[in-house]
């Protein structure tokens, strides 16, 4: 199978963007046991606009401007985040 064909992965994805691992640990670390706690407004306020340097159209790596590596990262990293918990979003 060609490297073009394989399917992307978060393991190869890190080996690529070393950063995208340091991402997805502070993710990790996000304390979320605040009465409300939104996993969205951390999102979209700490994580997305710097996934946008690392990963997608964006970035300077041409092996990681992909809608597929994009989604890898952003589901990845937002699954890390704690859940929402008595916010707007529930």
């Amino acid at each position: 199978m060609s490297s073009a064909t394989q399917k992307l992965t978060w393991h190869g994805l890190t080996k690529m963007e070393p950063q995208l691992l340091a991402l997805y640990k502070e993710a990790r670390a996000v304390d979320g046991s605040a009465e409300h706690f939104c996993a969205n407004a951390v999102w979209y306020e700490r994580f997305k606009p710097r996934l946008f340097h690392l990963v997608g159209w964006e970035c300077r790596n041409p092996a990681l401007k992909t809608q597929e590596a994009w989604d890898l990262a952003y589901e990845t990293i937002y699954d890390a985040l704690p859940p929402c918990r008595d916010c707007l979003c529930l």
